[in-house]
C-alpha cells in the first residue's frame, strides 16, 4: 500500500512557501504516546522527532535548515504515513 501524502496547497501555512525550491519528504516511522518519530527520504540518517503531526513540519523545516543551511522559505515538506 503506497503511503497517504499530507499535500497542502503552496503558500497554505502547512504547506509550501511561495517561491520554495526544494521538496523533502518525511515520512512517519513511529508515533507513539504523542511523539512521532519522521525520516527525511531525501537525507538518509536524517532522523526527526515532533510531539504533534501540527509540529511534524515545522519540526523537519529545523532540521533540514541545520544539516544543510538553506533558508527555512526555500523548503517544501511534505509528511507520510
Amino acid at each position: 500500500m503506497a503511503p497517504l501524502v499530507a499535500d497542502f496547497p503552496v503558500g497554505s501555512p502547512e504547506g509550501c512557501a511561495p517561491g520554495a525550491k526544494t521538496t523533502i519528504t518525511a515520512v512517519v516511522t513511529l508515533a507513539a504516546d504523542t511523539w512521532f518519530e519522521l525520516r527525511v527520504q531525501q537525507m538518509p540518517g536524517l532522523v526527526v522527532y515532533a510531539t504533534s503531526l501540527e509540529r511534524a513540519q515545522d519540526a523537519v523545516v529545523e532540521a533540514v535548515v541545520k544539516a544543510t543551511g538553506q533558508a527555512p522559505g526555500e523548503l517544501c515538506v511534505h509528511i507520510q504515513w
